[in-house]
C-alpha cells in the first residue's frame, strides 16, 4: 500500500496497489506526479502516477535506476537506465512535461553499452567497458554530446565514483585494483569538449561493491559506493578525504588504516589536519609527529563506531563540527572537534562520541551523548561559546 496526505498529515488516504513500492520520487514540476520503482519484482518495473497515487501507469521495465535532471535554462528530463540482455544498460529519457499528457509515453535514447550512469548538476556520466576490460568515462556537459576523457596515468582504471562537481570542476576516484583507487581532479576547456583527470591524491579510500574490498566488512555494511571526501559547505576548494596510510594484507580494512588529509585549493595539495595541543579541559595532549583524523562514511559504517560524520553549514561559513581522533590514524580515543576558520586550526570541544548540530550561524552547538549499546541519556548538552562551556537540559 502507499499512504497519501494532501493537508500536512491531517488526513491519510491508503492506496492498495499490486506493487511493492522500494523507491519513491516525485516530479517538481506537479505536485501529483511522482514515480515508484519495485526493486522486488524481476522486470524492476517503474510506474507513474499523475493523480497522487489513485491510479498508477507501467512506464519502463528492467529499471535500474532512474533521475530527474534539470538546470538554468534547461527542461526537466527523466533519465532512466534500463538493463539489456547485453548485461549493459541502455539509457533513455523524456522531457517530464510529456509525463502529464494522455496518451503513450514516448522515450529517446541516449546511450548505449553502459556499466554505470550518473548525473551530478550539468553534467551526466557514462562508463563502458574496454576492449581490454578497462573502463571508460564519457561526460555530457549541459546536455551536449558525451565525450570521452582522459586520465594522466600508467594505471588501468577499472572503475569509476564521481566524488564530487563544483562548477566546472570534478573530482573522481579510479579504481585501479582491489585495493588502490586514487583521487583525480578535471582539467578542462571552456566548452567542457577537452577533459582530462590529473591525480589529486594517492590512496583515498573509495568503496564500489563488486569492484573492491568484496570479502570486507563493508560487504554488509554499505548498500552503495562512496568515497570518503567531504567538501566543506560555505566555501569553495576546502575538502577533507580519508586516505589509506598502511595497506592492509588482506580485505580487513579498518580504522587503523586510515588517516584524514585537507586541501585548501580544490585538491591541488593536501596536508595533515594540525591537531590541538590541549584537550576540552586544558590539559595538554601528549602525542608526537601527530595529526587530527576526522571521521567520514567509513567510521560511520564501522561497526564498532558507528561514529557521526563531519558537519558544516552554508549558513555558517567556516565553522566546522566533526568526531575525531588524535593520533597517527583513524583508530584511537574519540572526542568532537570544531573549528572556526574552515579547517585551519582545530579545538576539542568534548570526550566520547556524541551526536551534534549548530544553529544560529553556528552561535549555538548541540550535542547528545551516544552511547551506542551502554545505555540511553535523556540530556541534551548545549554550548554558546564555541564549546567553551556546556550545560544540560534538561
Amino acid at each position: 500500500a502507499i499512504f497519501t496526505s494532501d493537508d500536512n498529515g491531517k488526513n491519510i488516504k491508503n492506496h492498495i496497489i499490486a506493487f511493492k513500492p522500494s523507491d519513491v520520487s516525485f516530479y517538481e514540476g506537479d505536485s501529483k506526479t511522482f514515480l515508484v520503482l519495485d526493486k522486488d519484482d524481476p522486470q524492476r518495473k517503474l510506474y507513474i502516477t499523475t493523480d497522487f497515487g489513485v491510479t498508477f501507469d507501467v512506464l519502463q521495465s528492467y529499471v535500474k535506476t532512474f533521475v530527474w535532471s534539470s538546470g538554468e535554462g534547461i527542461a526537466t528530463h527523466l533519465y532512466v537506465e534500463r538493463k539489456e540482455p547485453t548485461n549493459t544498460s541502455s539509457i533513455i529519457f523524456i522531457n517530464a512535461s510529456e509525463l502529464l499528457k494522455n496518451g503513450p509515453k514516448k522515450f529517446h535514447p541516449l546511450i548505449e553499452n553502459v556499466q554505470e550512469f550518473y548525473v551530478k548538476k550539468d553534467f551526466m556520466f557514462v562508463t563502458q567497458k574496454s576492449l581490454n576490460n578497462t573502463t571508460k568515462l564519457l561526460i555530457s556537459y549541459r546536455r551536449e554530446a558525451f565525450v570521452k576523457a582522459d586520465f594522466i596515468t600508467e594505471l588501468d582504471v577499472r572503475a569509476i565514483h564521481i566524488a564530487d562537481v563544483e562548477g566546472k570542476r570534478i573530482m573522481l576516484s579510479a579504481i585501479h585494483n582491489a585495493k588502490i583507487s586514487h583521487l583525480y581532479v578535471s582539467e578542462s576547456n571552456e566548452n567542457m569538449t577537452d577533459v582530462k583527470f590529473v591525480q589529486s591524491l594517492e590512496n583515498v579510500f573509495t568503496y564500489m561493491p563488486e569492484h573492491n574490498w568484496k570479502s570486507s566488512w563493508l560487504t554488509q555494511s554499505a548498500d552503495e559506493a562512496f568515497t570518503d571526501l567531504y567538501k566543506v559547505e560555505g566555501l569553495r576548494g576546502i575538502y577533507i578525504a580519508s586516505k589509506i596510510i598502511k595497506m592492509p594484507q588482506s580485505d580487513a580494512i579498518s580504522p587503523d588504516n586510515l588517516g584524514s588529509v585537507i586541501s585548501f585549493d580544490h585538491g591541488n595539495t593536501w596536508n595533515a589536519i594540525i591537531s590541538p595541543t590541549v584537550d576540552d579541559e586544558g590539559q595538554a595532549i601528549p602525542c608526537k609527529d601527530c595529526s587530527l583524523h576526522l571521521s567520514q562514511k567509513f567510521s560511520q559504517l564501522y561497526p564498532v563506531t558507528r561514529s557521526v560524520t563531519i558537519m558544516s553549514s552554508k549558513s555558517a561559513p567556516g565553522v566546522i563540527m566533526a568526531s575525531g581522533v588524535i593520533g597517527k590514524s583513524l583508530k584511537g580515543h574519540p572526542g568532537v572537534y570544531i573549528s572556526r576558520d574552515a579547517g585551519l586550526t582545530w579545538k576539542q570541544i568534548l570526550k566520547n562520541y556524541h551526536f551534534f548540530n549548530m544553529g544560529d550561524h553556528g552561535g549555538i552547538l548541540v550535542a547528545v551523548k551516544y552511547f551506542k549499546s551502554k545505555g540511553e541519556t535523556r540530556e541534551i548538552l548545549y554550548s554558546t561559546d564555541e564549546g567553551d562551556k556546556w550545560s544540560a537540559s534538561p
